[in-house]
């Protein structure tokens, strides 16, 4: 798997954060266990994001599941940590410090700070 000619990023602070997990995010294996998470890498973001399985759902006679994801809270999640800017600088649940990746300031939340 590679991103950018890449196969692994180098923007955040831990080789696990650095790595290129999950899919990208237009197709996903059949028959998934609704025990497991879904991965998907976010080049927006620089990083991968898992989903969570919620409840099963059925569109216009096609079944399927509903997941849910969100950028979840380096603050207080050890496994998360990593994405945070420094090993001491944080931000809150709900809201990514992207600025490295992108090469501008930005953080991002969820619209209008959802989950933050």
């Amino acid at each position: 798997v590679k991103f950018n000619n890449k196969t692994k990023l180098d923007v955040w602070n831990s080789a696990e954060c650095n790595q290129l997990t999950g899919t990208d995010s237009t197709i996903f294996p059949p028959f998934i266990d609704d025990s497991e998470d879904i991965v998907s890498f976010s080049p927006d973001l620089c990083r991968s994001l898992g989903a969570k399985f919620r409840y099963k759902i059925n569109y216009k006679g096609v079944p399927g599941n509903h997941y849910t994801a969100d950028l979840g809270d380096m603050s207080a999640n050890e496994d998360e940590k990593c994405y945070c800017p420094t090993p001491t600088t944080c931000l809150k649940k709900g809201a990514l410090d992207i600025t490295k990746c992108a090469g501008a300031p930005i953080i991002l939340t969820l619209p209008h700070y959802y989950l933050a």
